[in-house]
């Protein structure tokens, strides 16, 4: 008997968000958010804060 084959795990990919689209976040905070959130999400932005990381928490 030949040992089973691990089938091919697929990987995904990490996602960001495109520069029309973090645009797009940046003018929502700014003007319905807090000072505190648009510093947040600027940091997460320019640290390189994928996706999938931000909706973790």
């Amino acid at each position: 008997m030949e040992p089973i084959k691990k089938p091919i795990a697929a990987r995904r990919t990490p996602k960001w968000l495109t520069k029309n689209e973090q645009n797009a976040l940046l003018r929502e905070v700014r003007s319905h958010g807090s000072k505190r959130d648009y510093a947040n999400i600027l940091l997460q932005l320019r640290a390189g804060l994928r996706v999938h990381e931000a909706c973790d928490c």
